[in-house]
């Protein structure tokens, strides 16, 4: 297996082990993760393994190098993330504000499908690793997308569903990617989606969540690289007692592909 980011010319240092998923955002998920879709399962068969299952040798070190630091802004949004959920299920929502490179965490979401499709040999887009590593923008429209229905909410964490569409008489491809994080619905789009399910909102990166309670709330901010317009998310979150022992564990579904 070569870097997958070899074609921009100026791999060094040898073979790291690399997490699909970030390790440090895995373990916020959980110390065990239930997977479906890999190439070693037997069909939707899941089975529950520690993070140190899920790397592979994908990216040279000095390549590796150069994306920890979506890692490290990954790890701090989903941590902040959680806590105010669980202060919102708490009802101790204490008014706080937190600060996250929106443009940093849209790029982490494109190093871990990319990740992932290395599982399966998949050919990725030359645009891709460009984008990933910052050489090259964003098509218009494209990148982060949260959508869903506005309202009550609670915490969630399910990696990632790969969405292909296929148009008449042309080979099939992948249009984006879905990911269930934190409650939020998010979608990584190659090209402008459209929403079409009633009831359904798209937000195209948005600048700022709220997560509200009984007057009350959390504040998460999204710097973009852009001057574009950035809307609000407003999620409820409702007092209800949640048993642990219930939760099912963190999904990690790497190739879960639909037509669009």
């Amino acid at each position: 297996m070569t870097c997958y980011a070899a074609q921009l010319g100026d791999c060094a240092g040898g073979f790291t082990k690399e997490h699909y998923i970030s390790e440090s955002v895995l373990k916020i998920a959980g110390p065990v993760i239930q997977i479906t879709g890999f190439p070693w399962q037997q069909g939707d068969v899941s089975m529950e393994v520690g993070t140190s299952a899920l790397t592979s040798k994908i990216l040279c070190r000095t390549h590796n190098e150069q994306l920890s630091e979506l890692d490290s802004v990954a790890s701090t949004f989903l941590t902040e993330l959680k806590s105010s959920f669980q202060k919102a299920r708490d009802n101790q929502l204490s008014n706080s504000i937190f600060h996250t490179s929106g443009h940093l965490l849209e790029l982490w979401l494109l190093k871990v499908l990319i990740g992932l499709l290395t599982l399966h040999e998949a050919t990725i887009p030359q645009k891709w690793i460009n984008i990933l590593f910052q050489r090259q923008p964003w098509a218009e429209g494209s990148g982060l997308h949260i959508f869903g229905t506005p309202g009550t909410a609670s915490w969630f964490f399910q990696l990632v569903r790969v969405i292909a569409v296929k148009r008449t008489g042309e080979p099939k491809r992948i249009a984006g990617a879905e990911f269930g994080i934190g409650g939020l619905a998010m979608l990584l789009a190659f090209g402008k989606p459209q929403f079409r399910e009633p009831g359904i909102e798209g937000w195209y990166r948005p600048g700022r969540l709220l997560i509200r309670r009984d007057g009350k709330q959390n504040e998460h901010l999204f710097s973009w690289d852009d001057n574009g317009a950035h809307g609000t998310i407003d999620i409820r979150v409702e007092g209800v007692t949640v048993d642990q022992t219930n939760i099912p564990r963190p999904m990690v579904q790497p190739i879960r592909k639909k037509s669009a």
